[in-house]
């Protein structure tokens, strides 16, 4: 079972907090629900893998599935739940 989500924010919104809220909500929602969370972005987005990154996402090197986003080329996961392999 999955889940897609789209995370953006505008300029002006940029080191608000905004985004580190949205993804603490999201992924705390996401725990009681799924046992791991991934994600794809693209090559150029550094700040954003970044972002991925402080926030307990690990790269993987392939993609999980086909999700259609033929795109993006950088793929994270993270583990939402202990109780999980």
């Amino acid at each position: 079972m999955s889940a897609s989500c789209r995370k953006c924010t505008l300029p002006e919104a940029r080191g608000t907090g905004i985004a580190r809220r949205l993804v603490e909500t999201v992924l705390q929602h996401a725990a009681d629900h799924y046992a791991l969370c991934y994600l794809e972005t693209f090559g150029n987005m550094t700040r954003a893998q970044s972002f991925y990154r402080k926030h307990g996402f690990e790269q993987t090197d392939q993609p999980m599935g086909s999700t259609g986003h033929i795109s993006c080329d950088v793929f994270f996961t993270k583990r939402l739940r202990k109780d999980t392999q």
